[in-house]
């Protein structure tokens, strides 16, 4: 042993932690994990609010999807009459109430044929009215026709009461 340091030679190793330095890492992996899984719980435990200025505004977001879409309510439509649609008063998506008026039809071609429809009751009318005049005042006269049963014309004979 040397005299001026008191420490035996193969006592004193600088590099002496390095045998107990798995160990050591070991411990200081564990305590700065502890620490760091305490930090993360009690940061993700405690309610956060973010506070904001309520204002009126429009809400817009947009989605992007494929697939297939079912109604959820279906309804069999019945009209009464067939047409061209000249508007619709609603949109897609929209909802409606019972009796509120979805679509207009063009009725050019109806009003056309209502116009038709009562140029022929108006001339059938008159038609009725000849026949009706025609048979009030043929009624005096009447004349029938006979056959032979060869198939000439027999005859015909009038009788008048005047």
């Amino acid at each position: 042993m040397d005299k001026g340091n008191p420490v035996p030679p193969s006592t004193h190793r600088p590099w002496h932690w390095f045998r107990r330095g798995p160990v050591v890492i070991a411990l200081l992996v564990a305590v700065l994990a502890a620490a760091g899984g305490s930090a993360f719980a009690l940061s993700s435990s405690a309610t956060s609010y973010r506070l904001g200025a309520a204002h009126y505004g429009d809400v817009q977001e947009t989605l992007d999807l494929t697939g297939t879409i079912q109604p959820v309510t279906e309804a069999t439509l019945d009209f009464q009459v067939a047409g061209q649609v000249a508007s619709v008063d609603v949109s897609a998506g929209q909802s409606v109430t019972a009796g509120q008026v979805l679509a207009s039809l063009d009725t050019s071609t109806l009003t056309s044929d209502v116009s038709q429809d009562q140029s022929a009751l108006s001339a059938d009318q008159a038609q009725l009215d000849s026949d009706e005049q025609s048979e009030t005042s043929g009624s005096s006269t009447s004349s029938t026709t006979t056959s032979d049963p060869s198939g000439t014309s027999g005859g015909s004979s009038s009788s008048g009461s005047s």
